[in-house]
């Protein structure tokens, strides 16, 4: 709440009034998620086959998405359990067939 007193010549006014402040909006970023190219890897063992993907070709407003500081990861995919599914570049084992 803003208070303004003012004097005038005959009296005193007093003027009272609410002052908003709000902090322009952010602008719009452009985010592009790039998970890389579709992996074929070959299943040598009944554990599965452990795999690295790559999202390092993610971007926010054309900058890497891994060096933004406000940006971060989440893999996730059904059954999986990844290393470090916040890391751009995590690691995992996959099953048998189409994950």
């Amino acid at each position: 709440m803003l208070d303004l007193n003012r004097t005038l010549l005959h009296g005193t006014w007093i003027w009272m009034g609410t002052l908003l402040l709000a902090a322009a909006p952010a602008a719009a970023q452009v985010v592009v998620a790039d998970a890389g190219d579709d992996l074929k890897i070959e299943c040598t063992a009944n554990g599965g086959a452990p795999a690295t993907l790559d999202g390092l070709g993610s971007t926010v407003d054309g900058a890497s998405a891994a060096l933004d500081p406000n940006t971060s990861f989440s893999w996730t995919a059904t059954g999986i359990t990844f290393v470090d599914p916040t890391s751009p570049t995590p690691s995992a084992t996959f099953p048998l067939g189409k994950t």
